[in-house]
């Protein structure tokens, strides 16, 4: 996969506050173990969150393409997984105003 993402989480960097950070889309229809449960049909992308980063927003440019669902491995491995506004969208049967 060719893609590239990026987030802004509330990873907390000095002077900034913030922490906006961009990757490479690994792979699409992942399913992920949680503490909570199986989550299936997320995106992996090599995006560095941490602890607390889950809803942050994944986009490009001006497109919305996810939110942060939590990582995998270790924080420090940078291997992130989101899933798609699309379908977070129906699973709260909600839409999005213009």
């Amino acid at each position: 996969m060719n893609a590239i993402v990026c987030t802004t989480s509330g990873v907390y960097v000095p002077a900034t506050g913030i922490h906006t950070d961009c990757g490479s889309v690994e792979g699409l229809n992942q399913t992920v173990q949680f503490p909570a449960g199986t989550v299936f049909g997320l995106a992996a992308a090599n995006l560095c969150t941490t602890l607390g980063s889950s809803g942050s927003p994944v986009y490009k440019n001006d497109t919305g393409y996810g939110l942060i669902s939590g990582y995998t491995g270790s924080a420090s491995d940078c291997h992130s997984v989101y899933q798609g506004l699309v379908a977070a969208l129906q699973t709260l049967n909600v839409e999005l105003l213009p």
